[in-house]
């Protein structure tokens, strides 16, 4: 069976990009490039519907809520790379 390639997917809705989405989206990139992880396809998409949760982050089966740039940083090092979810920051959705 061949491998499942991990995505991570940034709502970017206008409440999302006004509540940071776009530098989310940004930090979560340029973590992606500094550890050399290529298997990770990063994407964006439109509303996801929970405005007062914003910016949502999908990895793979979960949802992070208000997702700030470091969180994202933080994202990369500890679920991407280390399997941990950060349960603290899952999104009320999941």
């Amino acid at each position: 069976m061949a491998e499942r390639e991990l995505s991570i997917i940034v709502g970017m809705g206008t409440c999302a990009i006004s509540a940071g989405a776009r530098e989310v989206f940004l930090a979560l990139a340029e973590s992606l490039e500094q550890y050399g992880i290529k298997s990770v396809k990063l994407r964006q998409t439109g509303c996801i519907g929970y405005c007062e949760q914003e910016p949502l982050v999908r990895v793979g089966e979960v949802t992070y809520a208000r997702v700030t740039p470091d969180r994202a940083r933080a994202i990369v090092r500890q679920h991407v790379l280390g399997g941990t979810v950060i349960r603290e920051w899952l999104a009320e959705i999941d």
